[in-house]
């Protein structure tokens, strides 16, 4: 009798203990209503939002990012890392950060007055590139169906928090750059040096995105914390698509659109300006994904004991969706188990 119920109870993955145990079904199910929240919640319009903040904080932001990471190392060496960069975002876009970089580069002469720099651009960028912080907070509570309900101060933290990790993780991946190419130097493969760069640091660009996605999906969204597998699957799905449509995207405006003919000398900011909506928009498509994943199982899916539905301080972990099996069979099939 067991096995007969067990195909009902997981056919749509009700009681799914990770994203691994969801079916096909389940997955055709959870893609369905991703997309229907993505139109319901007006990503599209949201991401724009988003955007016009990520572009208020992004001077500040690269301020601060160029000015630590100088510190650890070379100029050369992070021109390095924003050529490899260059690859996937367009030539307009990359000058404004490169021109950034030599400003605060080339114009700091003494090393003294490069570290007050950095340590007061570290200050400015906690304040102004938490602007797009907090957007990205706003959003994601949001796409998660819950309501801002945390004390402004305890919002505040969360944004200066999560803006610290991202400086943190950029001045990690400037560090994992410089340090490839001296650990593959004295490998005894120098024919095979450059094949080794490249095959080595796009996957340090992919698992530094791929984090910052994990930490703004867990601490973003006003509600309980989600367990980090419930977190992951959307920052992956997220990550792929951003380097897969910042490349297509890349490609479009250098080789088929003619926005300096249509905007002139605002060409480069509208260029940077649809690359971060777009961005946004991916971001925020991830946490839609989180958040019906989460909805498609029975099971606790937030940090801490496990706790019945309706008493785990998120909407999506204590609702299930629609469709997915009957609750009284599920539980009493479980009961048995």
């Amino acid at each position: 009798m067991n096995a007969l119920k067990r195909p009902v109870r997981h056919r749509n993955g009700a009681m799914a203990t990770s994203v691994l145990h969801i079916p096909l079904a389940g997955w055709w199910a959870v893609l369905k209503r991703t997309w229907t929240q993505v139109q319901a919640d007006n990503v599209l319009l949201i991401g724009a939002g988003v955007a016009f903040y990520f572009l208020l904080a992004l001077v500040p932001a690269l301020t601060s990012l160029f000015s630590v990471a100088s510190l650890l190392a070379s100029p050369d060496a992070i021109r390095g890392l924003l050529d490899e960069v260059g690859a996937i975002l367009p030539e307009s876009t990359m000058s404004l950060f490169t021109d950034q970089f030599e400003r605060i580069i080339v114009t700091s002469q003494p090393h003294s007055a490069l570290t007050l720099k950095a340590l007061l651009g570290v200050l400015l960028a906690f304040w102004a590139a938490g602007a797009g912080v907090r957007a990205m907070m706003t959003a994601a509570t949001l796409a998660y169906r819950e309501r801002e309900e945390r004390p402004l101060l305890r919002f505040q933290l969360t944004a200066f928090g999560l803006t610290f990790a991202a400086l943190l993780i950029g001045v990690c991946a400037v560090i994992a750059f410089v340090a490839i190419p001296v650990a593959i130097s004295v490998l005894p493969f120098s024919g095979m040096n450059e094949t080794l760069l490249t095959i080595f640091r796009w996957p340090v660009i992919i698992a530094a995105v791929i984090v910052g996605l994990s930490l703004t999906y867990r601490f973003a969204p006003s509600r309980r914390q989600a367990k980090t597998k419930w977190v992951t699957t959307g920052a992956v799905a997220a990550a792929l698509l951003w380097l897969v449509g910042s490349i297509v995207f890349t490609t479009y405006v250098e080789r088929v659109a003619n926005y300096e003919a249509l905007h002139g000398t605002l060409s480069s900011i509208v260029v940077l300006l649809l690359w971060l909506w777009f961005s946004a928009v991916v971001t925020i498509m991830g946490a839609e994904l989180n958040a019906e994943i989460e909805h498609q199982t029975r099971i606790d899916t937030t940090v801490g004991e496990d706790r019945p539905m309706g008493e785990r301080g998120a909407y999506v972990a204590d609702h299930v969706a629609s469709g997915t099996g009957n609750a009284r069979a599920i539980e009493k099939s479980a009961s048995r188990e």
